[in-house]
């Protein structure tokens, strides 16, 4: 007797194959500009295939910019768990960010057109979101002194423009200047962060 198929709801390789065109297309053409058909066809599935993994549109984008997310957190949490100051933390996180963003440039990209969608705004992601990133959250709760203090959700915006602005610069600099480059970016954010060199 043949062993049985996998219910195609539940096949994790078809799911991973949609959000990895939906990522590659989304960040490469845009949101709004990419239709579901054009994913399904990208990832080598049957067009109503998309609809048994994702209820919406906006739910394969929340599950293709939470995969994006808890990428790059997995990175940043192995950079922050080391020993040194909060300044040694926060800047060898920044490098990763950057270096992360680099490297994973349709993620980058992708991730940078939702933060500028209304989609971003949506309570539950956010959610799901601060849990991912606690880690950065209590490093900074810990520094209570050592840097100016700013609602949480500012913070973290000003982190992101400041990142998307780093990348954008890096991205036009021969690779043996982006190291130097790399940690002028994080003086230039810290001396905001902290009021002080």
């Amino acid at each position: 007797m043949p062993a049985p198929t996998a219910d195609r709801r539940t096949d994790p390789d078809k799911r991973a194959r949609l959000i990895e065109s939906a990522v590659r297309l989304f960040g490469s053409e845009g949101i709004d500009e990419t239709t579901t058909n054009r994913i399904a066809r990208e990832a080598g599935v049957a067009a109503g295939t998309l609809f048994n993994y994702f209820e919406s549109k906006d739910d394969l984008i929340d599950a293709a910019y939470l995969s994006c997310k808890k990428d790059l957190a997995a990175h940043l949490r192995h950079a922050v768990s080391g020993q040194g100051t909060l300044r040694d933390q926060l800047e060898k996180a920044w490098c990763v960010a950057l270096e992360w963003s680099l490297k994973n440039g349709e993620k980058h990209d992708f991730m940078a057109h939702f933060s500028h969608s209304p989609r971003a705004s949506r309570e539950s992601l956010k959610r799901e979101l601060h849990s991912e990133f606690q880690f950065l959250h209590d490093s900074l709760q810990s520094a209570a002194g050592q840097i100016n203090e700013v609602p949480a959700d500012f913070f973290e915006v000003v982190v992101q423009a400041s990142l998307q602005a780093g990348v954008q610069y890096l991205r036009n600099q021969p690779r043996r200047k982006q190291a130097a480059a790399m940690a002028a970016s994080f003086d230039f954010f810290w001396r905001g962060l902290a009021g002080k060199d």
